[in-house]
């Protein structure tokens, strides 16, 4: 049984010895970190500049609508054609200065009637051909029909579906400009 603790006594010993010359060369000379002070970061003082801010250029004016007949029929169509619940009837607000006076009044009527929407609801008009029907110069009158596709969405962004309609335009020449008279979906 001596022999057995004196086996143990040795491991023990060894072991002990391992560890003590680990902490001597590890851990004893293991130096201390040295903190410094920063030194004083000194900045020069300026005196401050003054900047003026650049002048405000004047609003630009809004653009004048357009005056051929084809660009006024094309610029209404898309207008009058498209439509959020959101924009409280902007597109027939929008479409105004291109209408004769007794057609704006009409559609002044509708926009003071008719409450806005409850539910989501919008519809996107893209204009894919104009063609003039008649026109007659010497009296300003024209007839155009326009070909549209229209996206419409309804209840939701993702539920829309694609149309395709026909609009004709009653249009009169007031002055210089062409102003549309009549607009009868087909």
């Amino acid at each position: 049984m001596s022999r057995r603790l004196q086996l143990i006594g040795l491991i023990l010993l060894t072991i002990a010895l391992i560890l003590f010359l680990l902490w001597f060369f590890f851990w004893r000379n293991r130096v201390a970190p040295v903190v410094t002070a920063p030194a004083p970061i000194t900045t020069p003082v300026f005196a401050p500049k003054v900047i003026e801010p650049p002048p405000i250029p004047p609003a630009p004016l809004p653009p004048a609508p357009p005056s051929g007949l084809q660009a006024v029929a094309t610029t209404f169509t898309q207008r009058y054609g498209s439509f959020s619940c959101e924009a409280n009837y902007q597109n027939l607000r929008d479409v105004l200065p291109l209408l004769t006076p007794s057609f704006a009044g009409e559609i002044q009527t509708i926009i003071d009637k008719n409450a806005p929407c409850i539910d989501f609801y919008t519809q996107t008009t893209r204009v894919i051909t104009v063609s003039v029907k008649t026109r007659d110069d010497a009296l300003g009158t024209a007839t155009v029909e326009i070909n549209t596709q229209q996206d419409i969405a309804e209840l939701s962004p993702q539920n829309h579906r694609l149309t395709y309609r026909i609009i004709t335009l009653e249009m009169k020449k007031i002055g210089d400009s062409w102003r549309v008279a009549s607009a009868v979906w087909n």
